[in-house]
């Protein structure tokens, strides 16, 4: 019985530290490193062409943000294509 009387707190409490920690993560989110690896995995997706991006950042609720990408002919060095945001989410 002690337990159930203390269930809503202990539940209250890992909410609390769940939401906690969930706004420290969206502030450091680690951009340079996911950055280098979306670049890494594009350019082995696409091997003709070379991914240049801008800049990189969560997009609400669970996606990411990015900015001012280029698309590069890797053999020629020619820009094909500018988007100015492109948003990734799970389906």
């Amino acid at each position: 019985m002690r337990f159930l009387a203390r269930l809503p707190a202990l539940l209250g409490y890992s909410l609390y530290s769940l939401l906690v920690l969930g706004i420290m993560l969206w502030f450091l989110f680690p951009a340079a490193a996911f950055k280098c690896r979306v670049v890494y995995e594009l350019n082995k997706l696409l091997p003709g062409l070379q991914w240049k991006i801008g800049a990189i950042r969560p997009a609400f609720p669970t996606g990411l943000r990015l900015t001012a990408v280029s698309l590069i002919d890797a053999g020629s060095g020619k820009r094909l294509q500018n988007l100015d945001v492109i948003t990734i989410q799970p389906d």
